[in-house]
């Protein structure tokens, strides 16, 4: 493993101790455009300074940063690879205060009638998906993203989770990630998270 990767890997290492730290503490982690800034700078600092915790805007020339990811679409015999825009630089922030309003809404309903384990689930899935959506960093974004789904889970009292088999994690994020089609949904994510959570205990 290079070098640079094995930082990466230690960085996220702290990142993670950081956030169960504060959950053993009995602390409520902030799901918020902050947090995760705070978390992608954590992540980056030491690797990719100049980008670390920064929200893509303009380059030094004046140009947006626009960015594009690819997900699996179709069938498993028609399946190709999709293009997907980040969102705009100037409407990063707002999208992502949508997300993490309706997440605190979503939570605050939780505490107060009680949740199940799709429920938190799906909440958590809400919070992984539609932020990779938004793509508010010109890279590191599953990382990022990544933290934030477990910082969920864990104000949720649940465990953290390991994506052991890469191939389902990337073909159910890829239904969540559909942008306006039929097949969009995040159900499949949520029921493959729950299951995990389920085999942890």
């Amino acid at each position: 493993m290079p070098e640079i990767d094995r930082e990466i890997v230690r960085s996220m290492d702290n990142v993670l101790h950081a956030i169960i730290d504060r959950h053993r503490r009995g602390e409520m982690i902030p799901i918020s455009a902050a947090s995760l800034c705070a978390w992608h700078r954590d992540l980056f600092a030491s690797t990719y300074p100049d980008d670390a915790g920064r929200v893509r805007w303009k380059t030094d020339a004046g140009l947006w940063e626009v960015v594009t990811f690819g997900i699996n679409i179709g069938t498993q015999l028609t399946r190709r690879v999709l293009g997907r825009q980040g969102a705009t630089p100037r409407a990063i922030h707002r999208r992502l205060d949508r997300i993490f309003n309706a997440h605190d809404a979503e939570f605050a309903r939780a505490e107060r009638d009680g949740t199940t384990l799709h429920d938190a689930a799906l909440s958590a899935t809400h919070v992984y998906a539609k932020t990779l959506s938004v793509h508010p960093f010109v890279d590191g974004n599953l990382r990022a993203s990544f933290v934030a789904l477990q910082a969920v889970l864990l104000n949720y009292g649940l465990p953290l989770v390991i994506f052991k088999d890469l191939e389902a994690h990337d073909d159910h994020l890829d239904t969540a990630l559909r942008p306006g089609e039929r097949r969009q949904s995040y159900e499949p994510f949520a029921e493959h998270l729950a299951g995990l959570i389920r085999s942890a205990h």
